[in-house]
Protein backbone atom coordinates (compact mmCIF):
# COMPACT_ATOMS: atom_id res chain seq x y z
CA UNK A 1 0.00 0.00 0.00
CA UNK A 2 1.45 3.47 -0.76
CA UNK A 3 0.60 6.69 1.23
CA UNK A 4 1.42 10.04 1.12
CA UNK A 5 1.39 12.53 4.56
CA UNK A 6 2.14 16.30 4.30
CA UNK A 7 2.96 17.91 7.37
CA UNK A 8 2.82 22.24 6.80
CA UNK A 9 1.87 22.73 10.06
CA UNK A 10 5.66 24.19 11.21
CA UNK A 11 8.26 25.99 9.87
CA UNK A 12 9.54 22.90 7.94
CA UNK A 13 8.01 20.83 5.35
CA UNK A 14 7.78 17.15 5.96
CA UNK A 15 6.56 15.02 3.13
CA UNK A 16 6.39 10.85 3.44
CA UNK A 17 6.09 8.24 1.15
CA UNK A 18 4.86 5.10 2.22
CA UNK A 19 5.06 1.93 0.48
CA UNK A 20 4.69 -1.59 1.95
CA UNK A 21 6.70 -2.04 5.14
CA UNK A 22 9.18 1.26 4.20
CA UNK A 23 8.81 4.63 4.58
CA UNK A 24 10.88 7.80 3.16
CA UNK A 25 10.65 11.02 4.67
CA UNK A 26 11.79 14.15 3.34
CA UNK A 27 11.81 17.64 5.47
CA UNK A 28 12.43 20.99 3.60
CA UNK A 29 13.27 23.92 5.96
CA UNK A 30 12.25 27.01 4.92
CA UNK A 31 12.81 29.88 7.50
CA UNK A 32 10.20 32.14 5.62
CA UNK A 33 7.70 29.29 5.95
CA UNK A 34 7.12 29.79 1.94
CA UNK A 35 5.03 26.41 1.69
CA UNK A 36 3.30 27.62 -1.16
CA UNK A 37 6.20 27.51 -3.77
CA UNK A 38 7.99 24.71 -1.92
CA UNK A 39 5.22 22.21 -1.11
CA UNK A 40 4.85 21.08 -4.46
CA UNK A 41 8.24 21.03 -5.63
CA UNK A 42 9.17 18.31 -2.49
CA UNK A 43 6.37 16.21 -3.29
CA UNK A 44 7.37 16.01 -6.68
CA UNK A 45 10.87 15.45 -5.67
CA UNK A 46 10.33 12.53 -3.67
CA UNK A 47 7.71 10.96 -5.58
CA UNK A 48 9.85 10.83 -8.47
CA UNK A 49 12.73 9.83 -7.04
CA UNK A 50 11.00 6.46 -6.11
CA UNK A 51 9.23 6.50 -9.64
CA UNK A 52 5.68 6.91 -8.26
CA UNK A 53 3.10 8.86 -9.62
CA UNK A 54 0.11 10.52 -7.48
CA UNK A 55 -2.26 8.40 -9.33
CA UNK A 56 -0.17 5.53 -7.70
CA UNK A 57 -1.07 6.42 -4.46
CA UNK A 58 -3.36 4.46 -2.50
CA UNK A 59 -4.35 7.02 0.39
CA UNK A 60 -3.52 10.60 1.01
CA UNK A 61 -3.38 12.20 4.69
CA UNK A 62 -2.03 15.64 6.08
CA UNK A 63 -1.77 16.66 9.85
CA UNK A 64 -4.44 18.67 10.13
CA UNK A 65 -3.28 20.97 12.84
CA UNK A 66 -2.82 22.29 15.54
CA UNK A 67 0.37 24.89 14.06
CA UNK A 68 0.71 27.44 11.29
CA UNK A 69 -2.87 29.11 10.35
CA UNK A 70 -1.51 29.55 6.75
CA UNK A 71 0.69 26.56 6.89
CA UNK A 72 -2.57 24.32 8.46
CA UNK A 73 -4.71 24.93 5.26
CA UNK A 74 -1.54 24.62 2.71
CA UNK A 75 -1.78 20.96 3.60
CA UNK A 76 -4.88 20.44 4.30
CA UNK A 77 -6.43 21.52 0.66
CA UNK A 78 -3.15 19.91 -1.33
CA UNK A 79 -4.19 16.97 -0.17
CA UNK A 80 -7.83 17.59 -0.89
CA UNK A 81 -6.67 18.45 -4.05
CA UNK A 82 -4.65 15.17 -4.67
CA UNK A 83 -7.64 12.42 -2.93
CA UNK A 84 -10.26 14.47 -5.07
CA UNK A 85 -7.91 14.53 -8.27
CA UNK A 86 -7.07 10.13 -8.20
CA UNK A 87 -10.20 9.53 -6.08
CA UNK A 88 -8.74 7.99 -3.33
CA UNK A 89 -9.30 7.81 0.39
CA UNK A 90 -8.33 10.33 2.96
CA UNK A 91 -6.52 10.26 6.52
CA UNK A 92 -6.63 13.17 9.23
CA UNK A 93 -3.43 13.09 11.84
CA UNK A 94 -3.35 15.68 14.81
CA UNK A 95 -0.05 16.48 15.41
CA UNK A 96 -0.62 16.31 19.42
CA UNK A 97 -1.08 13.20 18.91
CA UNK A 98 1.50 12.16 16.72
CA UNK A 99 3.86 13.61 19.33
CA UNK A 100 2.01 11.73 22.16
CA UNK A 101 2.32 8.48 20.67
CA UNK A 102 3.61 5.62 22.26
CA UNK A 103 4.26 8.08 24.86
CA UNK A 104 3.75 8.39 28.48
CA UNK A 105 0.62 10.12 30.25
CA UNK A 106 1.40 13.94 30.42
CA UNK A 107 0.44 17.46 28.73
CA UNK A 108 2.03 17.56 25.13
CA UNK A 109 2.30 21.04 24.16
CA UNK A 110 3.23 22.74 21.11
CA UNK A 111 3.80 26.41 21.24
CA UNK A 112 1.38 28.69 20.35
CA UNK A 113 3.39 31.96 20.95
CA UNK A 114 3.03 34.32 23.70
CA UNK A 115 3.62 31.57 26.38
CA UNK A 116 0.57 29.81 25.26
CA UNK A 117 0.62 26.45 23.82
CA UNK A 118 -1.75 24.29 21.83
CA UNK A 119 -1.96 21.16 23.95
CA UNK A 120 -3.32 17.31 24.76
CA UNK A 121 -3.74 16.16 27.97
CA UNK A 122 -2.77 11.89 27.62
CA UNK A 123 -4.48 10.02 30.83
CA UNK A 124 -3.84 6.56 29.58
CA UNK A 125 -6.22 5.68 26.47
CA UNK A 126 -8.06 9.28 26.79
CA UNK A 127 -6.76 12.18 24.87
CA UNK A 128 -8.24 15.51 25.30
CA UNK A 129 -7.12 18.47 22.81
CA UNK A 130 -7.44 21.94 23.85
CA UNK A 131 -5.58 25.60 23.72
CA UNK A 132 -3.80 26.48 27.50
CA UNK A 133 -2.92 29.90 28.33
CA UNK A 134 0.15 30.38 29.96
CA UNK A 135 -0.84 30.31 33.78
CA UNK A 136 -2.36 27.45 32.86
CA UNK A 137 0.68 25.71 31.49
CA UNK A 138 2.42 27.17 34.84
CA UNK A 139 -0.15 25.73 36.96
CA UNK A 140 -0.08 22.51 35.78
CA UNK A 141 1.15 19.52 38.52
CA UNK A 142 1.39 17.13 35.20
CA UNK A 143 4.60 16.09 33.61
CA UNK A 144 5.05 18.67 30.53
CA UNK A 145 6.07 17.15 27.06
CA UNK A 146 7.05 19.98 24.52
CA UNK A 147 7.36 19.84 20.79
CA UNK A 148 10.98 20.89 19.86
CA UNK A 149 11.80 22.31 16.20
CA UNK A 150 13.87 19.59 13.94
CA UNK A 151 12.89 16.73 16.14
CA UNK A 152 11.83 13.90 13.57
CA UNK A 153 8.26 12.59 14.32
CA UNK A 154 8.05 10.56 10.53
CA UNK A 155 7.86 7.15 12.51
CA UNK A 156 5.05 8.11 14.55
CA UNK A 157 2.90 10.06 11.81
CA UNK A 158 3.66 6.43 9.69
CA UNK A 159 2.46 4.50 12.71
CA UNK A 160 -0.73 6.54 12.93
CA UNK A 161 -1.34 6.76 9.36
CA UNK A 162 -1.06 3.16 8.58
CA UNK A 163 -3.55 2.14 11.67
CA UNK A 164 -6.12 4.68 10.51
CA UNK A 165 -5.67 2.69 7.40
CA UNK A 166 -6.60 -0.53 8.64
CA UNK A 167 -9.05 0.70 10.63
CA UNK A 168 -10.42 2.24 7.63
CA UNK A 169 -11.16 5.44 9.87
CA UNK A 170 -11.05 7.27 6.39
CA UNK A 171 -12.91 10.78 6.25
CA UNK A 172 -14.38 12.40 3.19
CA UNK A 173 -12.49 15.70 3.15
CA UNK A 174 -9.78 17.37 5.34
CA UNK A 175 -10.79 20.28 7.88
CA UNK A 176 -8.40 22.14 9.67
CA UNK A 177 -8.28 21.50 13.36
CA UNK A 178 -7.45 25.05 14.58
CA UNK A 179 -8.13 25.33 18.40
CA UNK A 180 -8.13 29.06 18.49
CA UNK A 181 -9.46 31.56 16.48
CA UNK A 182 -7.01 32.80 13.90
CA UNK A 183 -5.15 36.67 14.95
CA UNK A 184 -7.49 38.43 12.94
CA UNK A 185 -10.72 37.15 14.43
CA UNK A 186 -9.20 37.93 17.08
CA UNK A 187 -8.75 41.20 16.69
CA UNK A 188 -11.22 41.68 14.87
CA UNK A 189 -13.42 40.80 18.25
CA UNK A 190 -11.92 43.28 20.00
Amino acid sequence: MKGLVLNTTDSEITVILTDGDKYYAVTECSKDKRHTQNLLSTVDSLLNTHNIALRDIDCYASIVGPGSFTGIRVGVSTVNAFAYACNKPLVEINMLEVMAEGGEDGLYLIDALHGNCYGLLKDGDVKTTAFYEKAEIEASPLKKHYKTAGCDYAGNIVAIFRKRVEEKRFVSYLMPLYLRESQAEREAAR
